[in-house]
């Protein structure tokens, strides 16, 4: 069974999931295995596609289903996800998906635009998961009454959200194109995809909402979290009173450290929110 590249779809768990080639039962043909009926289908009527071309504009526009499965390069050990393929139908897959550079023209009137890979879909790890912090979510969810009767997918990326992984991790990596969003630095498995407006302050769709989020080192994220730094809306470092030079110098920074210039404006409601938190909320006239 040999994956595709070129097209891939994007679960609720921030993973790539990609179709599939296998050979028909004359020993010839092969396709990949799209299904645009629903419920389960005899193999003999599966229907059988010559290239991508026809998968992307079955898929996309077309609503068809399609068997997948994650390139087992990308499976994270302990995550606890099974490799096996993974069935989506019509109005159930995300409608998040990869199209490589030379077939982009074909979804240029999609309804949803495609994601862009930073290099390829290999970059596309994730840390594994820690086991207590997973179930610590969960516990937390069950006493939300935000999230009291959300559907398996939703529950799953407000959990994956909390923890900082998943779809929610992804998504401030594309954002910040998988540096810090201060330092600069771009070892992935330091960086922490940290929430600026506090989680228990925020509906489900802020916390989901990868704008409310910044990308940050682990020592510079520690500070972010726990109120001893936060931004202006222009980017500039604030500082809390117990926070000094030479304890800004041991970790590397200075008095002017700044977020880098992938700032969006839509960062600014969330940054707002943690400036008054946590004390700085003199900082909003400046920056008005």
């Amino acid at each position: 069974m040999t994956l595709n590249k070129d097209f891939a779809l994007r679960d609720a768990e921030g993973y790539f999931r990609y179709p599939y080639i296998i050979k028909s039962r004359d020993g010839e043909k092969q396709g990949y295995v799209c299904n645009p009926y629903s419920g389960s289908v005899p193999f003999y009527e599966r229907l059988y596609l010559e290239n991508i071309e026809e998968v992307i504009n079955g898929v996309i526009f077309k609503g068809w289903g399609v068997r997948v499965k994650r390139d087992a390069a990308e499976v994270p050990q302990g995550v606890g996800i099974k490799e096996s393929g993974a069935r989506y139908r019509s109005g159930e897959r995300s409608k998040e998906y990869f199209v490589s550079a030379k077939y982009r023209h074909l979804v240029k009137d999609a309804p949803e635009p495609p994601l862009e890979f930073l290099s390829s879909p290999r970059v596309q790890k994730e840390e594994p998961v820690d086991e207590l912090a997973y179930q610590a979510a969960e516990a937390e969810l069950d006493g939300d009454p935000q999230c009291q009767g959300l559907s398996e997918t939703e529950r799953a990326r407000l959990v994956y959200s909390r923890i900082g992984q998943g779809q929610y991790r992804r998504g401030l990596i594309d954002i910040w194109k998988g540096r810090c969003a201060v330092t600069e630095l771009a070892l992935e498995a330091a960086l922490i995809a940290s929430h600026a407006k506090a989680w228990k302050q925020s509906s489900n769709e802020e916390r989901l909402d990868p704008f409310n989020g910044l990308l940050l080192a682990a020592t510079v994220d520690k500070l972010f979290d726990r109120g001893l730094i936060s931004f202006a809306d222009d980017g500039a470092m604030l500082l809390s009173s117990l926070v000094s030079t030479v304890d800004l110098k041991a970790i590397g920074l200075s008095a002017n450290a700044r977020l880098s210039s992938l700032l969006d404006d839509r960062h600014k409601p969330y940054l707002r929110a943690h400036r008054k938190q946590h004390g700085f909320e003199d900082s909003d006239a400046a920056t008005a």
